[in-house]
């Protein structure tokens, strides 16, 4: 999968809890995925929302994409429930931060197709 290998090089860029939040989001458990998902999406609110210091722009822009591809990955989950919760993040971000461009394109790239994929 090309999210995958994209998804590891990111998170060595953010590492630390990205790294340990990353793993749990790819757990056999659904239960964990899900509750990876919904910090995932807490930490994207706050990386989103908030403007960092200059020196700290760097680090938040690689976290934020290691996040935005583990909620990419979360749109191709064989639990449906899951891809639900996904697609849910993906529209509560776009409605709190409609001026992120960035945050458009991963939506049209990772969202909408998943919506007819199954």
């Amino acid at each position: 999968m090309a999210a995958s290998v994209a998804h590891e090089s990111a998170l060595c860029a953010a590492a630390g809890p990205l790294l340990w939040l990353a793993r749990r989001a790819s757990d056999e458990k659904s239960i964990v995925r899900k509750a990876a998902l919904q910090v995932v999406h807490v930490v994207l609110n706050i990386l989103l929302a908030g403007s960092p210091a200059p020196e700290a722009h760097a680090a938040c822009e690689r976290a934020s994409v290691a996040l935005l591809l583990i909620e990419a990955e979360r749109c191709s989950d064989p639990v449906m429930t899951l891809r639900r919760q996904a697609l849910v993040d993906w529209t509560e971000l776009i409605l709190a931060h409609p001026t992120q461009a960035p945050l458009w394109r991963w939506v049209l790239r990772w969202g909408l197709p998943c919506l007819g994929s199954r």
